[in-house]
């Protein structure tokens, strides 16, 4: 089997018909498995246990009859040699087909179905962004409260609301119940867990952002105060803020 390598050396492992990579350097560790003799391109991720990194590599399976840069690998005198090439590449796009926002006071434990070794814990009140660690296996991701109950196993392509899950009351917390859903931004699938203690969802039909329930409290009350012939409701998920200094100053780079 031919395959290309980049800046980082990357080491094969076969399994069970399928490869594995990892970047021979401290910490790495194998990458997520690939079927070598689908032709395409696909994303591995790969996790360094040491310093906790984790890169997405690009994967291009493709004949092994190909010109590349003007020079043809040769194979049998029917042009099929019944090899594949494997080329490796850096993926700089930063792209992860799903995103996971943790809306609770809760800590979050997550993990793909049968690879709990490679653990993601999302704090409170944080987003991750998220792909399979075995693209091969189930795709299903494992959530729970860290150290204290499993939550639900959700198919992360199937956008949808879930069964609303209710966490009992503890010596340090109260009860709570967490609105579970699957909802699309663009190419990206975003798993939302919303407390909702703290948070309603908008009243618009399929809206995934939480509103906080006092600020809710607040429209009602002015609403009840003033007789409105129309009335404008804008919802921001997010806003973005920049400061000026009112001086402005001029910089100037010496010239040796």
């Amino acid at each position: 089997m031919y395959y290309s390598y980049f800046d980082k050396h990357a080491l094969l492992c076969f399994r069970e018909l399928l490869v594995s990579v990892r970047f021979d350097e401290p910490g790495w560790q194998w990458s997520g498995c690939f079927l070598p003799e689908h032709l395409g391109d696909t994303q591995v991720k790969m996790r360094n246990y040491i310093s906790g990194a984790v890169s997405m590599i690009r994967v291009e399976v493709q004949n092994a009859d190909v010109s590349i840069s003007d020079e043809r690998i040769i194979g049998n005198p029917h042009g099929n040699s019944g090899t594949s090439l494997i080329l490796l590449s850096d993926d700089d796009t930063g792209f992860m087909p799903y995103r996971i926002d943790n809306f609770s006071k809760e800590r979050l434990r997550i993990y793909q179905q049968r690879c709990e070794n490679f653990e993601t814990i999302i704090h409170s009140y944080t987003s991750c962004p998220y792909a399979w660690d075995e693209p091969c296996y189930v795709h299903r991701l494992i959530v729970e409260v860290a150290g204290e109950r499993f939550i639900g196993s959700y198919a992360l392509d199937d956008v949808k609301e879930h069964r609303h899950v209710y966490l009992p009351s503890t010596s340090e917390k109260p009860e709570r119940t967490l609105l579970v859903s699957v909802h699309a931004e663009g190419a990206t699938k975003v798993l939302s867990i919303i407390d909702s203690s703290y948070h309603i969802l908008n009243d618009e039909k399929g809206s995934p952002v939480p509103r906080s329930k006092e600020k809710r409290k607040h429209d009602q009350k002015q609403e009840t105060s003033v007789d409105y012939s129309e009335r404008i409701s804008v919802s921001l998920p997010s806003i973005g803020i920049s400061i000026v200094n009112a001086y402005p100053q001029v910089y100037q780079k010496g010239i040796p």
